[in-house]
């Protein structure tokens, strides 16, 4: 731990700055890094200027916060020490030369996996969707810009691709990558759907398709119509848990998926029963994000940690009950 006299100066670097809801965010481009701090932090960050010393400055932040003394050098001082491990602040002025590239600090180790988002179409709005995927939104890049890219992919070794969307499966060429990734070049495929169109014409196919690579995460947000319809749409529960048995009952394996709500925390052990009994072998739990939609509509998706963790042990407990994989 560095040691901080009263008349230590510390130096930031050169810091670019902006604010997302009651969070303050500081890039600091140079190095590259970042900071997000709440506003006492961005207050302390924004003196740190390589003049005011540490006393002042603790000087300074009690009688903004109306603090004794004692209690208001804590607060800066564990504020400071935790951006000086993190290499944020300096007792010297930061002195670099440009940015030398990623490649300066991380050796290529080639690329594992590989997402692609091929298309922001869906046939559902999910009221939670971080990317405001919909009927009558952008159908994604052109068929022979995906198979450039998977080429590409496989020439640097990735040996596992994601496909997701909005729904993969409304792109007329979706069999064609599909069979590109894992039959020319052998690899394993995730297809995140929402399975409610096998039934159809688009689901005609299927029986093409390589059960060794191909395998399916089906999104089910709910352990009942009552949770999961009104965030997926009317009638998805049931139609999306038929396109489950569909896809097992043709030899597929299959993950069902789960984006973790407010709402369907305490549901989240019936989804591990509803994954077994629906022939999927695992239970993926997916965190909500603070954008798109969810963001938006302010409609209180976002559970508190302590709540997910004690839902999540408890699915954990139903997955291995049942045998499955969480």
């Amino acid at each position: 731990m560095a040691h901080l006299s009263e008349k230590t100066v510390l130096h930031a670097p050169a810091l670019h700055a902006f604010r997302e809801g009651e969070i303050d965010f500081f890039l600091d481009s140079e190095a590259p890094h970042w900071v997000a701090v709440d506003a006492r932090g961005a207050e302390i960050l924004r003196r740190m200027d390589g003049r005011t010393t540490f006393g002042d400055l603790v000087a300074w932040y009690a009688a903004q916060r109306g603090m004794e003394a004692g209690k208001a050098w804590l607060h800066v001082h564990d504020f400071a020490q935790a951006c000086l491990r993190a290499g944020f602040l300096s007792k010297a002025p930061f002195d670099r030369g440009p940015y030398e590239g990623r490649q300066r600090y991380v050796s290529p180790q080639g690329l594992a996996e590989l997402w692609l988002h091929t298309n922001n179409s869906c046939n559902l709005a999910c009221t939670h969707c971080l990317v405001n995927s919909g009927p009558g939104q952008t159908p994604g890049l052109p068929a022979e810009v995906w198979a450039r890219t998977v080429r590409e992919a496989l020439q640097l070794g990735t040996e596992r691709f994601y496909l997701t969307g909005g729904e993969p499966f409304l792109r007329p060429d979706i069999y064609e990558l599909v069979r590109l990734i894992t039959e020319e070049g052998g690899r394993e495929l995730i297809l995140l759907t929402n399975a409610t169109l096998f039934r159809g014409p688009r689901g005609a196919e299927l029986d093409t398709l390589s059960r060794e690579r191909v395998k399916f995460q089906v999104s089910v947000d709910g352990g009942t119509p009552e949770t999961n319809d009104p965030i997926r749409g009317a009638g998805t529960f049931e139609k999306a848990l038929d396109g489950v048995r569909l896809l097992s009952e043709r030899g597929f394996e299959v993950s069902l998926t789960t984006v973790v709500t407010r709402q369907n925390l305490r549901e989240l052990p019936l989804l591990a029963r509803l994954a077994s009994e629906n022939g999927a072998v695992s239970q993926h739990l997916m965190w909500s994000h603070r954008r798109g939609r969810a963001r938006d509509a302010d409609n209180g998706f976002f559970p508190d940690t302590a709540d997910i963790v004690i839902a999540v042990m408890r699915a954990a407990d139903e997955a291995a009950r049942l045998g499955i994989s969480l």
